[in-house]
């Protein structure tokens, strides 16, 4: 199982995976382009491809912004 994170600025919107131990995986920086709905979709989108998992996998998100 992994962890996801977000974080949405007026600006960049950050993401990463985590595994159960807290162990990075995998991270993401993109600009949010003034649309912060379709910048978390596309950042949680990005990790979930780089990981190769889907979106069952994740046990928890937590976003803020």
């Amino acid at each position: 199982m992994y962890y996801l994170g977000c974080d949405i600025g007026t600006g960049y919107t950050k993401g990463v995976l985590i595994d159960e131990e807290g162990k990075i995986l995998f991270s993401k920086i993109i600009p949010t382009k003034a649309d912060p709905r379709s910048a978390s979709k596309q950042i949680v989108d990005l990790l979930l491809k780089e990981a190769s998992i889907k979106e069952d996998q994740i046990k928890g998100c937590g976003s803020t912004g």
